[in-house]
């Protein structure tokens, strides 16, 4: 097989039957690569086909649909990955990663694998389901599915647009759900609301995004025991939050675009085991951050963009306690200084993701950075439009301590293609430089950059507007 020419090959691999294709991928290496461009990288139907007459064969299936999200050195998302493997009933149903077969996954089909999962034609034994992103599905076909899969676990159909809020309020009829994913563009909170109704004693994971900043209403929760809670761009009532901080199992808050929710002014005495805090674009009360202290042993990652109340006071007693912290993102926060920023960087040698977007921070804070003891974990940096800090500060010898960094947004700052060749050069592990608005570089030279980079091609992206 291995002397015969790619084209071939993937003609004879055509001819099989999805389980046979299964098997041979797990054979060879090569086999491997061209059966994966079969199954996912080709975007024919008839796979999809002949999964559905797999199952109606064998009801003895276990169907189990996984992505891998790391990215390639280009961006490319990694191949999904297909298993299917004996098991008593098909529990598990992840549509939402095949990103080649969306134009296929409709209400024909769902009704079609309903059926074809059915025991003994009215339910499934589904646990597991996964339709993100699947927006040909309408509210007929999806309740139907909801109400023949009473044993669901976990449930996530975020980046539909076809739901409305009837559909939505069905998902309270499964009353075993531990996580619930939406982020569908609805009209009314309280639809929200019914919707975790049915599993409000067994709910862990909640999260939510209307996809659009004008939802009616507010989302009233009741006392839950979350573990997560994730909710964007929809107005939350205080009753409601305060319930569910006052049970103290929060391990992730994301309350991204909030008005004020007093009840935050006690977050860290209610929540004392927080490992990630998003508040971005939110606010809240000044004695929140200090709160946050409680959290020192726990809390690795911190957002506070665009957090227009946020003060060096404010922020200062909690950053001299925050030994495990590895992401700190303060984009948009006007009214810090370098004070904050520098005790942060002395007290935390964890740090690997830094954001400084749009901030007044100097020259100072880049130096302190360079010379930090976390210089040498850093992964992700951006300064972005941050004018304070003078191009020449990049030229320093000391900025090949930041040995990892792999994404640095410069965008904004006064550079020159001076700049950018040392940045390449003294960054060995940089795959991203981001330089838009930097007039300084000319579109020329970025071009040439990218085209014919003299480095060696270790950057695989310099980004620049008109390149």
């Amino acid at each position: 097989m291995r002397s015969l020419p790619h084209e071939l090959q993937f003609n004879i691999f055509a001819q099989l039957e999805l389980g046979d294709l299964l098997n041979c991928r797990v054979a060879t290496r090569d086999w491997y690569q061209v059966t994966t461009t079969l199954l996912f990288k080709d975007p024919d139907p008839w796979r999809l086909d002949r999964l559905l007459s797999t199952l109606r064969r064998s009801r003895q299936w276990r169907i189990d649909a996984r992505s891998r999200d790391a990215e390639s050195k280009k961006g490319v998302v990694g191949e999904d990955i297909l298993s299917c493997y004996p098991g008593h009933h098909v529990k598990t149903l992840r549509l939402g990663p095949l990103k080649g077969f969306k134009s296929r996954i409709d209400n024909t089909f769902v009704n079609d694998f309903t059926r074809c999962l059915s025991f003994d034609g009215s339910i499934t034994h589904l646990v597991w389901l996964d339709l993100s992103d699947c927006y040909l599905v309408n509210d007929t076909a999806f309740i139907h599915l909801i109400s023949s899969s009473p044993y669901l676990v976990h449930l996530n159909v975020s980046g539909w647009s076809g739901l409305s809020d009837t559909a939505i309020k069905h998902i309270g009829e499964c009353t075993r759900l531990r996580t619930l994913i939406l982020g569908v563009i609805f009209e009314n909170c309280r639809a929200v609301g019914d919707a975790v109704r049915g599993s409000r004693r067994t709910l862990e994971v909640f999260c939510v995004d209307s996809g659009v900043d004008w939802v009616c209403g507010k989302i009233v929760l009741d006392e839950m025991a979350l573990t997560t809670l994730s909710v964007a761009r929809i107005p939350m009532c205080n009753d409601g939050l305060e319930k569910v901080l006052r049970c103290g199992r929060l391990r992730e808050l994301c309350l991204t675009k909030q008005e004020s929710l007093p009840c935050l002014a006690r977050l860290g005495e209610w929540c004392t085991k927080l490992v990630s805090v998003n508040l971005a674009q939110t606010k809240f009360p000044p004695s929140t951050l200090a709160s946050l202290k409680t959290c020192r042993s726990t809390l690795q990652s911190l957002n506070l963009s665009f957090c227009s109340n946020v003060t060096d006071a404010d922020l200062e007693p909690l950053v001299r306690d925050l030994p495990y912290l590895l992401s700190f993102k303060v984009d948009g926060c006007m009214l810090l200084t370098d004070a904050p920023i520098i005790t942060l960087l002395h007290h935390s040698p964890l740090l690997t993701d830094l954001h400084f977007k749009s901030t007044n921070i100097t020259s100072t804070t880049f130096n302190a950075i360079v010379n930090a003891h976390c210089a040498n974990q850093l992964v992700h940096l951006s300064v972005k439009h941050c004018v304070g800090i003078h191009a020449d500060t990049l030229l320093t010898p000391e900025l090949a301590r930041l040995s990892r960094l792999e994404s640095l947004d410069v965008s904004g700052l006064d550079l020159t293609h001076v700049h950018v060749e040392v940045l390449a050069r003294a960054l060995p592990r940089l795959r991203v430089l981001r330089i838009v608005g930097c007039d300084g570089v000319s579109i020329e030279f970025a071009r040439e950059f990218k085209e014919c980079n003299a480095l060696g091609e270790k950057i695989a992206l310099v980004d620049v507007y008109g390149v």
